[in-house]
């Protein structure tokens, strides 16, 4: 087996055990990758009638919306009598898409009279309906649910190992969230990449395109926003301030201090004092004068 499973080997591998339909869907429910990539015949010959893609269509909202409500596997008959089963792919803790297996029925004549029923009124050759119908995959119903409990671990497998890329904006996002948390250690294009298993490019883009500034600007902007407010309002000193702020040494820190603010850590601070003593003064003088 290979050391690191891409999501259409697992879902090849998840047909060739149950003989469901494997598919991956987007977060706005559109279908990305599937295997086999046709649709069943049966699924194929029903949506050539538009009343009846417009039902699978509402059916599969339902179980998307759903396992986004529940967090959970969703086992569910469709409209039209098939068994199938929803569960969510997480990206770093952000919904990213669904897996979806299904489009067969169980073993039992009650499960195909269902599905006869059910698709009878769209359509007027009822021995080309059979048909079809025959030919949806049955199994036992024990089985299934094995099958589904694999499905979840296969998911669950796709979420901790990050393989369902993140729409850009969700990416852009993360990529924020992660230089907060990160902000004092060393932070870098290749390593986000790396963190994020994305492109270069992509994160580069999709950050500039959200926030317009480049990640680079901002890791800087942001580490020097925490170390103004650790100069204003802590003892610390300059050089254990540069460090706890991700900057290499003390003096990278106040070449790039003294660039943007046009002042020296050390001055920045010696103003911010200034004005926190007058600031003060002014709230005493206020206080005298009510008393």
């Amino acid at each position: 087996m290979k050391d690191s499973l891409d999501v259409m080997f697992i879902l090849k591998e998840l047909h060739k055990i149950s003989g469901f339909r494997i598919s991956v869907h987007d977060t706005e429910y559109r279908e990305i990758a599937a295997y086999p990539e046709a649709l069943s015949p049966f699924c194929a010959y029903i949506r050539q009638s538009d009343r009846c893609a417009i039902v699978c269509k509402e059916a599969d909202k339902i179980a998307f919306d759903t396992v986004n409500k529940t967090g959970d596997v969703y086992i569910y008959r469709c409209k039209f009598g098939l068994w199938e089963a929803v569960s969510p792919l997480y990206h770093f803790g952000v919904l990213a898409g669904y897996l979806m297996m299904g489009q067969v029925i169980d073993q039992t004549e009650e499960n195909r009279n269902l599905v006869s029923i059910r698709t009878r009124p769209f359509f007027e050759n009822r021995c080309m309906l059979e048909k079809k119908i025959d030919q949806i995959p049955a199994v036992a119903m024990d089985m299934i649910e094995s099958y589904v409990n694999i499905m979840t671990v296969c998911s669950e497998y796709i979420t901790y190992s990050n393989k369902l890329s993140l729409p850009e904006r969700d990416l852009a996002e993360l990529t924020m969230k992660y230089i907060h948390r990160n902000f004092g250690q060393r932070l870098t294009i290749k390593e986000l990449c790396v963190y994020f298993h994305c492109s270069k490019s992509t994160l580069i883009n999709s950050f500039e395109q959200r926030y317009h500034i480049s990640v680079n600007k901002y890791i800087t902007k942001y580490r020097l926003e925490q170390a103004m407010l650790l100069l204003a309002k802590s003892n610390a000193t300059v050089c254990d301030i540069a460090l706890r702020c991700g900057f290499a040494d003390q003096g990278y820190f106040s070449k790039v201090f003294q660039k943007e603010m046009n002042m020296t850590p050390s001055a920045y601070r010696s103003a911010s004092d200034e004005g926190l003593q007058k600031l003060s003064a002014d709230v005493l003088i206020a206080q005298a004068k009510e008393n």
